[in-house]
């Protein structure tokens, strides 16, 4: 029976850490509303939390949980920001 490997340290760090960065690109192109606020804050929240692993490992629990949350806040941010245009050439 092959056991899943689990991924290093490292990758599971860096993939919350991408997860926050594209959150908070996604929050970041929201108009200002109440809720758009509430979600920069539990990101700037999840910033720190991510910033203390410097001092202290997270345990996979930990790590897991906060992913969680990332990506409910993703998905959020997600389908509320809007859309980007992109800018056509001069020609």
């Amino acid at each position: 029976m092959d056991v899943p490997r689990r991924a290093p340290l490292a990758d599971d760090e860096s993939s919350v850490e991408k997860l926050l960065e594209d959150a908070r690109g996604y929050v970041a192109r929201m108009p200002p509303t109440p809720g758009s606020r509430e979600l920069k804050a539990r990101l700037d929240q999840y910033g720190r939390v991510v910033d203390g692993w410097v001092m202290r490992t997270p345990t996979d629990e930990q790590r897991a949980a906060l992913r969680d949350q990332l990506l409910a806040v993703l998905g959020i941010a997600r389908t509320s920001a809007p859309t980007m245009k992109l800018r056509r050439p001069i020609e």
